[in-house]
């Protein structure tokens, strides 16, 4: 495994301050990638990162979190490892509550993988996992998604 940082040095000065006094909610939706899978620990997946920098964070990096620029920041994370878009959808029908206006709501979103893998052909094509469908087996689900309420897309 590698060290140091993975991409160009991120700018300090946009972490000096606060970005907003509101209540901000950061919501993870998605699959192993928001969930944490294969991260070292709880500290080193991909959301907990975006909101606190783990102990052992490189030097470049320390610091330059969410929770040192929003004050007022909680989360959830409803991400499940192995999980598809469909199950995304039902997951965020089903466990992120109505927030109040005035909460300023993030989500980060990590989607489509396992739609198309259908857990490395061991299963044949289907609805949410279509790697391999031919038309015909897809016709099905691409009219299922255009009679969808134009608000679920969304």
């Amino acid at each position: 495994m590698g060290s140091g940082p993975a991409g160009p040095a991120v700018d300090r000065h946009a972490f000096a301050a606060p970005w907003t006094d509101r209540q901000v909610l950061l919501v993870g939706v998605g699959d192993s990638i928001i969930a944490g899978l294969g991260a070292r620990t709880a500290a080193h997946g991909y959301f907990s990162r975006l909101v606190a920098c783990p102990p052992d964070e490189h030097p470049d990096m320390a610091g330059l979190c969410l929770s040192a620029v929003l004050p007022h920041l909680s989360t959830l994370n409803i991400a499940v490892s192995g999980s598809n878009s469909l199950d995304h959808v039902q997951a965020v029908q089903e466990h992120l509550p109505r927030q109040a206006a005035e909460t300023l709501g993030l989500v980060v979103l990590t989607t489509g993988g396992n739609d198309l893998i259908h857990w490395y052909g061991r299963q044949p094509p289907r609805e949410g996992a279509m790697y391999g469908a031919t038309l015909a087996q897809a016709e099905p689900w691409i009219e299922a998604f255009a009679q969808t309420p134009s608000g679920a897309h969304s």
